[in-house]
């Protein structure tokens, strides 16, 4: 590992971190590793309940991972999720611009039990307190 600056991000344990907590990095990797996905499940020809299963058991996990130990507002959450809502929902046959009450509701009151990745980091974070 080498000198960088304080407000460098240096991957460690699959997170991008900076000593000083700048995030930037990290959320610009989200960011395009959501949008490839994206890009992937749009232009290629995969059945509904394969894109459900590749957004699930995928790229929300890959999503999920650094939220343990990572700071986002729920803004920038929002925007780590809109590929995934534009193009994940609507080419599950959901439609995208449904309540995200119903997105993210658990299954056992008919929501989609889609995870909300703000609401889930702060669970990871109190849950780490405990």
């Amino acid at each position: 590992m080498g000198r960088k600056h304080p407000d460098q991000a240096e991957k460690t344990l699959g997170v991008r971190q900076s000593p000083t907590g700048n995030r930037t990095e990290e959320l610009n990797y989200l960011k395009s590793k959501v949008e490839a996905w994206a890009d992937k499940v749009r232009t290629r020809h995969i059945p509904p309940d394969l894109v459900w299963l590749s957004l699930t058991t995928g790229i929300m996990r890959t999503v999920l991972w650094p939220m343990v130990s990572t700071c986002f507002t729920e803004a920038e959450c929002n925007e780590i999720m809109a590929p995934i809502y534009d193009a994940g929902l609507s080419r599950s046959n959901i439609v995208r611009t449904m309540n995200r009450a119903i997105v993210h509701g658990p299954k056992e009151f008919c929501g989609f039990g889609l995870p909300n990745i703000y609401v889930e980091s702060g669970i990871y974070k109190i849950d780490r307190l405990c």
